[in-house]
């Protein structure tokens, strides 16, 4: 038997497979053809072969399906659905507008008309207006920040802002000029890069003041811990509005928070862990292209739509189900954010070819950061708090839209060549659960198991077990003999009848107990001795094999192996952390863990647990194999009996 188990990271997609027909399966013992032990001559009488009933049919190999990664489970699509646009909520529920006393406006003079020369005038280039309007965060009163955060509404003094109490925002703008702003812009705040609120401002009225007072969903959008903040309010965060001066729209000032910091539950009590991952089609977390349904990002062009596809998985064994953000920024600025209703346990959520950037703000040719985070404000408890963001830097030329080159398709794994026998092939047969294709024991050597090797007393009768097949589509029209020797003399000669493709015939004989003497003897199974079926392949007719008769009594059994309660307690003690492992399994030089042997571990103490038997100690080959290796190990597994099949079969 052998397990062959698949890892893509530390969850592991197991395959059993018992195989026949193949003795590589198990190892095998050095093979002799001649003899340690010169035999004496001994005269056998003649007699006519055994005739053995007909073959075991044995059905044709299936060919396993290629293992999926995890999930196991294929989890169904799901799109997040985007997060309504509500301003930060003021308190009254209108803009505080306040009064600003307007200038009267200064007469001009009235200039002194100059004669026109006659010559023909030269048209003047169109010249282009230069803006006048002027936003940007202002006091609202002597004493007064732009910006300020407080623990009691209507204070203006910060005061005792502390963990998980509510606190409370201020923050002010005006329009510094005598124009009126014409169509909408965002005002947004930000804490340590985090978004937390926008206010999107229809109009502003010239030398008009406007602010939010006491907003109070802070605690709702990020968590935060003991130590320093900064807080940053930007007017007109995405340039919708041309102004005389684009440098005095932000505001940024540190706060300091009291109190406990923030305590994480353990590690191995949470298994949510979110994390931006590859849409279910594409090949990059983030894949940023000017074409849409690309698989990888490519050239980008601010004369030709942005197209951006996105994944956020809950890569943990836990499921969640509460509200769960998507921020996208672009060079630092929120520009579009979600809301995920929950995710599964392996699931994922994609939003696919995302096209309205050019939209949100203004992109100019040259190199721009766009940055994907889930969970921003760190409210949900996750195993790794590190890998909730994707980072992508891309230069955004000028022309046409050009479509990214594609990604390199993974070459199939190549079948070997085919050739379809066309006579019957007789060779040996390796059974389920057998040692080797002939196996030998001693009569007296304990209970009489089929298939298996055992202890063989001297100058006491043995048994031999063997078994062979037809490993060929065509069927053995005639029928044929084999012969069994024991140090090169004959000791067994067996009769067969004809069969068909696949059929396995298994035979038990008696070695007399005068035959085996002290010390190392030799069998040899010989198939079709006299030649009698015309084979696609002569030379695999025959099989040896080396045992020793003991003299004396048969040792002991060996005392089967067990664990205490305490050793299987320890042995299962890593499985917390092997769930929580996302990384290959392989990769042991990064975290100094050697995964591979707790899989190994772990896997023997669950095999204790539902058989009583450790794996040490079954015929058990166990390999822990990288995704390309397992569908090797996998299709030549498949292949191994390709010789009984049909090329349509094949």
């Amino acid at each position: 038997m052998r397990v062959f188990a698949l890892l893509p990271g530390i969850l592991i997609g197991a395959i059993v497979v018992a195989c026949s027909g193949n003795t590589a399966d198990i190892p095998q013992p050095t093979a002799s053809l001649t003899p340690s032990v010169t035999p004496s001559p001994i005269t056998i009488e003649s007699t006519p072969p055994v005739l053995r009933p007909g073959p075991t049919p044995r059905p044709l190999p299936t060919s396993m399906a290629s293992p999926t990664p995890v999930p196991p489970t294929a989890t169904p699509e799901m799109t997040p659905t985007a997060t309504p646009t509500t301003p930060a909520t003021p308190s009254p529920s209108t803009p505080i507008v306040l009064p600003t006393a307007t200038p009267a406006p200064t007469p001009s003079p009235t200039p002194t008309a100059s004669p026109t020369p006659s010559p023909t005038a030269t048209p003047s280039p169109t010249l282009t207006p230069i803006p006048k309007i002027n936003l940007r965060p202002v006091s609202p009163g002597a004493g007064q920040l732009p910006l300020s955060v407080h623990a009691q509404p209507g204070s203006t003094e910060p005061g005792d802002l502390r963990t998980g109490r509510i606190a409370y925002l201020d923050w002010f703008f005006e329009n510094d000029s005598p124009f009126p702003t014409e169509g909408e812009f965002e005002s947004h705040v930000y804490v340590d890069g985090v978004f937390v609120s926008k206010w999107i401002s229809s109009q502003a009225p010239p030398f008009q003041t406007f602010g939010i007072r006491d907003w109070s969903e802070l605690n709702d959008r990020v968590r935060l811990g003991r130590g320093e903040h900064v807080f940053k309010v930007i007017i007109d965060a995405l340039d919708q509005i041309p102004e005389s001066d684009e440098s005095d729209n932000v505001f940024e000032r540190t706060l300091m928070w009291g109190g406990e910091p923030l305590i994480f539950p353990d590690a191995a009590a949470r298994s949510v862990n979110l994390v931006i991952a590859p849409a279910m089609d594409r090949s990059e977390a983030v894949v940023i292209a000017a074409t849409a349904g690309s698989k990888s990002s490519g050239p980008v062009t601010v004369d030709a739509t942005t197209f951006i596809t996105w994944g956020a998985k809950n890569a943990g064994l836990a499921s969640i189900d509460t509200s769960i953000a998507v921020h996208v920024y672009f060079d630092g600025l929120l520009v579009d954010q979600r809301v995920i209703p929950g995710i599964s346990a392996l699931s994922r959520s994609e939003l696919i070819d995302w096209d309205e950037l050019g939209g949100k703000i203004r992109i100019t040719p040259g190199e721009h950061t766009l940055k994907i985070s889930v969970d921003p404000g760190n409210l949900v408890d996750e195993s790794d708090e590190t890998d909730n963001s994707v980072t992508t830097t891309l230069t955004w030329g000028t022309g046409p839209a050009v479509a990214p080159e594609p990604s390199p398709e993974p070459m199939p794994i190549p079948a070997p060549a085919f050739d379809e026998l066309t006579r019957p092939n007789l060779v040996t047969y390796l059974p389920l659960d057998w040692d080797a294709p002939l196996v030998v024991r001693g009569t007296t050597s304990g209970a009489s198991i089929e298939g298996r090797n055992g202890h063989v007393p001297a100058f006491t009768a043995g048994m031999v077990d063997y078994a062979i097949t037809n490993g060929s589509p065509v069927s053995s029209l005639n029928s044929f003999n084999t012969r069994l020797l024991l140090d090169d003399i004959q000791i067994d000669e067996s009769g067969f009848a004809s069969g068909g493709p696949g059929g396995v015939w298994k035979v038990n004989i008696t070695i007399p107990a005068d035959r085996l003497t002290p010390g190392t003897h030799t069998l040899r199974l010989v198939i079709d001795s006299a030649n009698e079926v015309t084979e696609s392949d002569e030379g695999d007719n025959s099989f040896t094999w080396e045992f020793e008769a003991i003299a004396g009594a048969a040792p002991a059994p060996a005392t089967p192996a067990t664990y205490s309660d305490d050793e299987i307690r320890e042995m299962l003690a890593a499985i917390p952390d092997l769930m929580l492992q996302t990384a290959n399994a392989d990769d042991s030089t990064a975290a100094s863990v050697d995964w591979l042997t707790l899989v190994t571990t772990v896997a023997d103490a669950a095999y204790f647990l539902s058989t009583g038997t450790t794996l040490p100690e079954e015929r058990i080959e166990i390999s822990l194999l990288p995704r390309t290796e397992y569908e090797i190990q996998n299709l030549t597994i498949c292949l191994e009996n390709k010789d009984t099949l049909t090329l349509s079969e094949y």
